[in-house]
């Protein structure tokens, strides 16, 4: 891959991740809460034998966590709860794994503070 296309992947993910993590500080700063100390930053998945990357998109009142993959495949979790798939049945290696089962299969991206 040339410089010129490594450049442009980086604009393209930074300017992706923008989008999706305003949103995130915003909701954070009205709920006086920050999603970041409960919920990962990315999630990685397989789903038919493709691997999927799932950044946090946002945290609502109930805290349920949405998530979505630059294909548009989205997914919930919350503390307690288990990973499920918006918009679909199927079976991917994130469904039904509770936070604490992510982070231990290393599906998990984490932010450092």
């Amino acid at each position: 891959m040339s410089e010129i296309d490594q450049s442009w992947r980086r604009v393209s993910v930074s300017a992706f991740a923008a989008l999706f993590f305003l949103p995130v500080l915003a909701d954070a700063q009205e709920n006086t809460a920050d999603p970041f100390e409960v919920f990962p930053l990315a999630v990685h998945c397989e789903l038919k034998k493709v691997q999927h990357i799932f950044y946090l998109s946002r945290v609502d009142a109930n805290g349920v966590a949405t998530y979505i993959s630059p294909g548009r495949v989205a997914g919930t979790i919350t503390v307690d709860g288990t990973a499920q798939r918006v918009g679909g049945d199927q079976a991917g290696s994130c469904k039904n794994k509770t936070l604490k089962e992510l982070r231990e299969s290393k599906q998990t991206i984490d932010t450092q503070r």
